[in-house]
């Protein structure tokens, strides 16, 4: 483009000089037909009026001047020009590549987010599978409880079925713990213990030798030789009830030492509280 504008000026510059240059050489050219064709005076007239050689080569040079002139103001614009197109460029190019950040970043996004759904998918069913497990494992625990408190439920049952069927036997007319039998009352009060929410009732019982009255007190003291022996095994005595029956209840109705031997007993009743 510079190129050409230079060319252009030239051939301006050399159009200029042809004209000038022609119509000096006609002006001259008249000017000799002036001075050969007119009177002296008028000769000498127009000697006067030509102009001189210096002077149109300044108007030469003035105008050589005035394009180069021309055509230095032209390419400034232009250079200006593409200084403008430059700067407008430097400025697009950061918002281009701006723009093409946030497409990168958008496809980069979408690009993600499938991803993103699936690791969150992958993760809610592994927190179902773990929240199953806990549920599983949780009901198993609780179902092995379950058992367990039912087993351990049928053994205290068992326990006390066998609490109250062990019976503390005494001899004839007598009412101290004989030795065989203190296991048993032992036996007892750790059934106690592991049941703080039981009480119990000893009935003490006798054989139907004897008068009434006679028994009553027999079969009260034998009830309260089984609780003195318990006491200080950890038994509270506010957990132990005592009763007399006599001779009113007898296992056995015999007439008999083996009869009467059943009958000398204390029983063992267990009372919720």
């Amino acid at each position: 483009m510079k190129r050409n504008l230079i060319i252009a000026t030239l051939v301006v510059f050399a159009c200029s000089s042809v004209f000038l240059l022609s119509s000096c050489a006609k002006k001259k050219v008249v000017a000799e037909e002036k001075e050969i064709t007119a009177p002296p005076k008028e000769a000498a007239k127009v000697e006067e009026e030509k102009p001189p050689a210096v002077e149109v080569a300044k108007e030469v040079k003035e105008e050589e001047e005035k394009a180069i002139k021309k055509a230095e103001e032209a390419r400034i614009e232009k250079l200006k020009e593409l200084e403008i197109a430059k700067e407008k460029v430097a400025e697009e190019k950061p918002r281009e590549e701006k723009v093409a950040e946030e497409k990168v970043a958008e496809e980069k996004v979408a690009e993600e987010k499938p991803r993103e759904e699936k690791v969150a998918e992958e993760k809610a069913r592994e927190e179902k599978v773990a929240e199953e497990k806990v549920a599983e494992e949780k009901a198993r625990e609780e179902k092995v409880a379950e058992e367990k408190a039912r087993e351990e439920k049928v053994w205290e049952d068992r326990r006390g079925i066998r609490f109250e069927a062990e019976s503390v036997y005494f001899d004839f007319d007598k009412s101290f713990v004989r030795p065989e039998y203190r296991s048993v009352l032992m036996e007892k009060a750790e059934f106690l213990k592991d049941n703080p929410n039981v009480d119990i009732r000893i009935e003490g019982n006798c054989d139907e030798r004897g008068t009434n009255e006679y028994n009553l007190a027999l079969g009260e003291r034998r009830a309260e030789s089984a609780k003195k022996f318990l006491i200080p095994l950890g038994i509270s005595p506010d957990r132990i009830e005592t009763i007399s029956y006599g001779e009113e209840r007898p296992l056995a109705v015999g007439h008999n030492e083996d009869s009467w031997a059943q009958n000398r007993r204390n029983d063992f009743v267990i009372m919720k509280k």
